[in-house]
């Protein structure tokens, strides 16, 4: 992997950069920096949640009937 590239972020459903500062994801076992990301500024904040906003509004998964849903989501742990 290219560790130099500036991944992109998902922000209302459109992977881009985000507006922010620029930062390393590093791999906890050697600090190793593995991916560069923008951290998302507060236009980007606000943007991702007016999507998610509109996501609860129109897409139906709010109203979903939970009795349709795999069974990995509806069975209790052991």
């Amino acid at each position: 992997m290219n560790t130099e590239q500036t991944l992109p972020i998902c922000i209302a459903g459109q992977w881009r950069p985000g507006r922010g500062e620029r930062y390393a994801s590093r791999y906890p076992a050697t600090g190793e920096a593995v991916a560069w990301l923008n951290a998302a500024d507060l236009q980007d904040v606000e943007e991702a949640i007016q999507g998610a906003h509109q996501a609860f509004l129109h897409s139906g998964w709010a109203s979903a009937n939970l009795t349709n849903e795999p069974a990995c989501c509806t069975a209790s742990p052991s």
